[in-house]
């Protein structure tokens, strides 16, 4: 079993509201963007939002509201509160406090999800059942089978595991999925070249053979062996008819899943490359640890700042 501390969550209190006798702040959990954050959870939070509400909420920080209207606080520990539409305080708030008015078990949820998420070999199931799990092997062996749902993926690629691939042949694949031939394709036309040597040799063989034969049998042999070589030229052209169709229903079975993985490898490139040009195009680095942030509303004073450890 892997223990490690949860982190604490970085909160943010707000002044009064125009027109208001109490002061009240919205704090929203929100999932961090795979392409920008590399979060843990993606699920879609927007609507899972709680208003904090006292005489005071300033009173739980000791802090003195900053300027600015709207802003955001994002940490890498798995998780984030935002304060929105209201002035923000630069002091996280307690836990303590922060848990007598947002639900615990998400709180407790959101916390152990942060904190397991940091193991180095910790990885979530990518087809959506929530569940994660520590992959001891990591990238040694990096076939994964989620505990809840029985999904097969890769450990290294967070895909649906690449069947008759390895994961170096699955990156030629994603950067060149027209012209990839993997191993197994090179393989398969070897073992075909060799079979339809060994077939023509047979042929040549058992014509040689028959050459013989015929002349050294009385005319009387010679009828009788002839038949006995047509049942088994048809037998043997039965056989090879049989083992042709096989082997030609295996190569389109696997020609139809290689098409299938290209297409597949194709599409996570051009969204890969769409995400890389989003993030570029709508955030910018910090200064200070070059992490990529966005403002999207507000000042432009921004504040950004890792939680610390409860």
């Amino acid at each position: 079993m892997v223990t490690r501390a949860l982190p604490d969550i970085a909160a943010s209190s707000e002044s009064a509201l125009p027109g208001s006798s109490r002061s009240e702040a919205r704090f929203r959990y929100q999932a961090p963007s795979p392409s920008i954050l590399a979060g843990f959870d993606t699920r879609d939070h927007t609507e899972n939002t709680v208003s904090l509400e006292g005489s005071s909420i300033h009173s739980s920080c000791g802090g003195d509201a900053i300027g600015g209207t709207s802003s955001k606080q994002a940490s890498r520990s798995g998780f984030r509160y935002a304060a929105t539409d209201l002035d923000i305080c630069e002091l996280p708030m307690r836990e303590t406090k922060l848990k007598a008015q947002v639900d615990v078990h998400e709180y407790s949820d959101l916390a152990l999800r942060g904190a397991v998420s940091q193991a180095p070999d910790f990885v979530w199931c990518p087809n959506g059942c929530g569940s994660g799990q520590i992959h001891e092997s990591g990238n040694e062996q990096p076939i994964v089978t989620c505990g809840k749902c029985s999904f097969k993926f890769c450990f290294r690629h967070q895909v649906r595991w690449h069947e008759q691939l390895t994961c170096a042949e699955y990156d030629s694949l994603v950067s060149d999925p027209e012209n990839f031939r993997s191993r197994i394709d090179i393989l398969n036309e070897e073992a075909e070249k060799l079979r339809l040597a060994e077939q023509l040799a047979r042929r040549t063989q058992e014509e040689e053979d028959l050459k013989l034969a015929q002349s050294l049998m009385a005319a009387e042999q010679r009828e009788e062996a002839e038949r006995q070589a047509r049942r088994e030229r048809a037998e043997r052209e039965r056989r090879e008819e049989a083992e042709r169709r096989r082997l030609e229903a295996e190569r389109i079975a696997m020609q139809q899943q290689a098409e299938k993985m290209r297409m597949e490898a194709a599409r996570k490139r051009d969204e890969d490359e769409l995400s890389r040009r989003t993030v570029e195009r709508t955030t910018k680095p910090c200064p200070g640890c070059k992490w990529p942030i966005e403002k999207n509303s507000g000042c432009s004073h921004m504040t950004y700042a890792e939680t610390p450890l409860i």
